[in-house]
C-alpha cells in the first residue's frame, strides 16, 4: 500500500509539472454580465413567472406587484440568525428567507448567492432573491427535494450509464477504482457547478450563457464535458486509489476554471448531448424533475446526500429541523450506510475558493455495503432506432447535396479560370454543422439471438452476431472501427442497439458485451422490450403495402389470428397427405402376388425367343477377292489353314446331319 502511495504521488507531481501551473495559469475575465440584463433574460420579464416564484412567501395583496410582496416579505424577516453560519449582510437574509421557503441547504444557497454578488451593479436583495429561486428551480432542482437521498443515487446511476456510453475507458477506470458517481456529480447537481469551481466569475460566465436557452440538463452535460477533458491525467494516474482525490484536484484547480476552457466545456457539453439517445434524454428529465418518492430498483448503491430542505426555525447544523427530521425518517427506512451519506458529501458542498479538503485514500465500508456495484448498460426505446431515417434525410441528404452543388460549382469555376472551390472532403464535414442541433446518432440494430431465431424472425438491415462464436467480439471491435470513421466525416457517431428476444442478456450475450467495452467501444445500448418492442413498427413486404407487417393501424391481435388459421390449414394439408400415404400402401400388391406375376412375365419371354432373325452367311472368299478386299497371298494362306481342319471336321458335320434327321 506504501508502494502505491508512492507511485500515485509521483504521478500527481509529474502531471502537476507536465500542464502549467495554477499561479501561471492567470484567468483573464471579460466584463462581468449587467445585472439588469441578467436578472431580465433570466426571469423573461414575466410578472406572473416572478409571481409563480413568490407563491407562498410573500403576502397576497393584488394592489403591489410581485416584487414589492417579495421586498416586504424580506424586510418582516430581519437578519440571519448567526448560527447559520452563513454571515450576516443583506445576502445571507436572502439566503435565510429563501431556505425557510423552499426548503434548501444554506451553505449550498449562499455558495450560489456569492456567485450572484459579482454582478454589476449589485443587484438588489429582491433580484438577488428571484435569481437565486429561479437557478434553483431550472439548473438544480433536486435541491429542493426534501430528503433526496434516492433522486440523487438514480440521477448517479444514469450518470454513469451515460459516461459509459460516451467514454466506456473513464467509466470502467473510475469504477475499477472505487470511485463512485456520487463523489463527483453532487455539486453539479445540487448547485449547478458554483460548487467544485474554482472561479465564482468563470461560474458566472456559464451561467449566463445558460440564462437565454438552458435546461435541467445543462448542468449535466457541463459536468461530463469537464469530465472529459482531464481525462488525460485520469489515464496518467490508472485505477489506484488516490484517484478519487487526483479526480477532486483536477476539476478544482484553476486551469480548468478559466473562461476559455468553461467555453470548451460548454461546446463539449452540447456535442454529448446531440449524440445521447432521446429515450435516455427523457428519463435522465425525468429524474431531475419528476422523481419517484420511493428508491428505484436501480439506485441502491450508496451516495452522499447533502443535508437539503427546511422550514421553520434553525437549528446549530445549518439546517432546519423539519427537513432534518425528514431526512432522517428517511434514512432510517434504508441500509445502514445512508446514515453517513452527509459526511461523505461534506468535503464537496465547501464555498468555492476554498482550499480543497484532501478526501482519504480510502472510505471505509460500512456492514452491509458492497464495494463495487456494477455499472448498467444504457437502454434505449424502439423510437430511437427509428431515428435512423431521420438522420438520413437531414445529414447524409443534405451531405450528398452539398457536395453535389460544390462539385457542379467548382466545374464551373475551372470551366470560366477561376479559383478552386472546396475539396470533397470539406464538404461533408461542413454540411453537418450548417445550422443543426438535431441528434447525431446514426442507430443499427446489432441481433444477438441465436441463429435459429434470427432465421425465424429476421428484421431487415440488422447486424447478426453469432456470440457463441470465439472471434464474434473482435470482428464486432474491428467492424466498429471502420463504421466510427466512416461517420466521423459527417459528423455523426454510431449506435450500436443490441438487439436480444425479450430485452435480457443471457450468459453468452452478456460475455460479449463485456469484452466489447473492455475494448472501449462506444455508442453501446440494449434495446429495452427485445424483439416484441419493434413489432409496433414493422411495415409489409406484400406488393401494394398493406396487410400484417405494422405501421399505423397494424392489429396485432388479428395478425397473430391469421398466423394462426394458416397455421391450422398447413396442419389439416399435411394430416391429409399422410393419410394418402397410407392408403396408397395398403392398396399396393402383396409380395407373393408380385412373385406371380414375374413368372407370368418371365414365361411370355421365353415363349417369344424362337421368333427372332438368324445370322446372314458369310460371303465366299472368291467373291471377296474380287472385290479386292483380300489378297491372293492371304487368300492362299487361309486356305492353307482351313484346308486340314476342313478336311478333318467333315466326318463329324456328316454324323451330326444324319442325328439331326432322326431327331
Amino acid at each position: 500500500k506504501e508502494e502505491e502511495t508512492i507511485i500515485a504521488t509521483d504521478l500527481t507531481s509529474a502531471v502537476a509539472t507536465m500542464s502549467p501551473s495554477a499561479t501561471a495559469c492567470s484567468a483573464e475575465h471579460s466584463a462581468p454580465p449587467n445585472a439588469e440584463s441578467f436578472v431580465g433574460r433570466l426571469l423573461s420579464d414575466d410578472d406572473d413567472a416572478i409571481r409563480a416564484l413568490c407563491a407562498g412567501c410573500a403576502p397576497e395583496d393584488s394592489t403591489q406587484s410581485a416584487r414589492e410582496q417579495l421586498a416586504a416579505s424580506l424586510a418582516l424577516d430581519g437578519p440571519a440568525d448567526p448560527s447559520l453560519n452563513i454571515g450576516t449582510d443583506e445576502a445571507a437574509q436572502v439566503v435565510a428567507h429563501f431556505c425557510m421557503h423552499h426548503g434548501a441547504d444554506t451553505r449550498t444557497s449562499r455558495t450560489m448567492i456569492d456567485v450572484l454578488l459579482l454582478l454589476q451593479p449589485t443587484p438588489s436583495p429582491c433580484d438577488l432573491w428571484l435569481c437565486l429561486a429561479a437557478l434553483v428551480r431550472r439548473f438544480a432542482p433536486v435541491a429542493l427535494l426534501p430528503g433526496a437521498g434516492h433522486a440523487i443515487l438514480y440521477l448517479c446511476r444514469l450518470f454513469e450509464s451515460l459516461l459509459l456510453f460516451h467514454d466506456p475507458e473513464i467509466a470502467l477506470l473510475l469504477k475499477r477504482a472505487g470511485v463512485s458517481a456520487e463523489l463527483y456529480c453532487l455539486p453539479w447537481l445540487c448547485t449547478a457547478h458554483a460548487t467544485g469551481m474554482a472561479d465564482l466569475m468563470t461560474v458566472l460566465h456559464v451561467w449566463d450563457r445558460w440564462a437565454d436557452g438552458g435546461e435541467p440538463l445543462d448542468p449535466v452535460f457541463l459536468g461530463l464535458a469537464r469530465l472529459s477533458l482531464c481525462r488525460d491525467e485520469l489515464l496518467l494516474c490508472g485505477p489506484v486509489p488516490e484517484l478519487a482525490q487526483l479526480l477532486h484536484t483536477s476539476l478544482g484547480t484553476k486551469q480548468h476554471a478559466t473562461e476559455r476552457v468553461a467555453d470548451a466545456a460548454l461546446r463539449r457539453a452540447a456535442d454529448l448531448k446531440s449524440v445521447t439517445p432521446l429515450s435516455f434524454l427523457k428519463r435522465l428529465q425525468d429524474a431531475l424533475l419528476r422523481p419517484t418518492p420511493e428508491a428505484p430498483a436501480a439506485a441502491k448503491a450508496p451516495a452522499p446526500e447533502a443535508p437539503l430542505a427546511g422550514a421553520a426555525g434553525p437549528s446549530a447544523s445549518g439546517g432546519y429541523p423539519r427537513a432534518e427530521a425528514k431526512v432522517e425518517e428517511q434514512t432510517k427506512k434504508g441500509p445502514a450506510w445512508a446514515k453517513n451519506i452527509g459526511q461523505r458529501a461534506s468535503g464537496w458542498l465547501r464555498r468555492a475558493g476554498d482550499g480543497a479538503a484532501p478526501l482519504p485514500a480510502k472510505a471505509s465500508t460500512p456492514p452491509g455495503r458492497p464495494t463495487v456495484e456494477p455499472i448498467a448498460c444504457m437502454k434505449v426505446e424502439a423510437q430511437d432506432v427509428m431515428m435512423l431515417e431521420t438522420v438520413k434525410e437531414r445529414h447524409f441528404d443534405r451531405v450528398r447535396e452539398e457536395v453535389a452543388r460544390r462539385s457542379s460549382a467548382e466545374v464551373d469555376e475551372s470551366a470560366d479560370g477561376g479559383g478552386t472551390s472546396p475539396s470533397h472532403k470539406d464538404a461533408v464535414v461542413a454540411a453537418p454543422d450548417s445550422g443543426s442541433d438535431v441528434c447525431r446518432l446514426v442507430p443499427r440494430l446489432i441481433d444477438l439471438r441465436n441463429t435459429g431465431e434470427v432465421h425465424r424472425l429476421g428484421i431487415k438491415g440488422v447486424k447478426a452476431v453469432d456470440v457463441t462464436k470465439r472471434s464474434c467480439a473482435a470482428d464486432f471491435v474491428q467492424w466498429s472501427t471502420q463504421k466510427k470513421i466512416d461517420f466521423s466525416n459527417y459528423g455523426l457517431m454510431p449506435m450500436h442497439v443490441l438487439l436480444t428476444s425479450v430485452g435480457t442478456m443471457n450468459a453468452d450475450q452478456e460475455s460479449f458485451l463485456k469484452t466489447v467495452l473492455m475494448s472501449h467501444v462506444a455508442g453501446l445500448c440494449v434495446l429495452s422490450g427485445g424483439y416484441a418492442s419493434l413489432e409496433p413498427f414493422f411495415i409489409s413486404g406484400g406488393p401494394d403495402g398493406a396487410g400484417t407487417g405494422g405501421g399505423p393501424g397494424f392489429d396485432t391481435q388479428a395478425a397473430q389470428a391469421a398466423l394462426a388459421a394458416g397455421a391450422q390449414d398447413a396442419q389439416k394439408l399435411l394430416h391429409k397427405g399422410v393419410t394418402g400415404l397410407q392408403l396408397l400402401w395398403e392398396k399396393a400388391p402383396s409380395r407373393k402376388e408380385l412373385k406371380e406375376r414375374l413368372a407370368v412375365a418371365q414365361g411370355k419371354n421365353e415363349s417369344s425367343l424362337g421368333e427372332t432373325f438368324e445370322r446372314a452367311p458369310l460371303p465366299p472368299l472368291e467373291a471377296l477377292l474380287a472385290a479386292g478386299t483380300v489378297a491372293p497371298a492371304q487368300l492362299e494362306d487361309a486356305a492353307s489353314l482351313s484346308g486340314p481342319a476342313a478336311s478333318a471336321s467333315a466326318p463329324a458335320a456328316e454324323a451330326e446331319a444324319s442325328q439331326t434327321g432322326e431327331t
